[in-house]
């Protein structure tokens, strides 16, 4: 009976581990150094947590400040490794809009459709 809990909590635990470390690939912090935009929503600068739901090019990427969501916008994944350690942020041409952001795992790059601002 005892070693029957036992196993059992071992796997609880296992499983909730597998969860937590799953959920947490889709979660980063940056911090913006600038105002920027995102499609058409200016975010001030300052350290955001980015949070993506979706694969490929049906993302819908948050930027959530002291626990709100300041805007959702849609963007494609790209889960392609890059050599790169640093976090990258580039912008278009007029530096303020922002087009990427980089990790060494995984690229967010956003699409100039309509984000919605909560």
């Amino acid at each position: 009976m005892k070693l029957r809990f036992i196993t059992s909590l071992l796997f609880f635990l296992g499983a909730t581990s597998l969860l937590t470390m799953a959920a947490s690939s889709n979660k980063r912090i940056i911090t913006l150094y600038q105002p920027t935009v995102v499609n058409d929503i200016t975010l001030n600068a300052g350290e955001y947590t980015v949070l993506w739901d979706g694969t490929g090019s049906e993302v819908q990427v948050s930027f959530l400040r002291k626990k709100r969501t300041v805007v959702t916008a849609p963007a494609t994944l790209d889960t392609t490794p890059h050599s790169d350690y640093a976090t990258s942020v580039a912008y278009s041409t007029d530096g303020k809009s922002l087009l990427f952001i980089q990790w060494k795992d995984s690229t967010l790059k956003f699409n100039r459709a309509d984000a919605q601002s909560d």
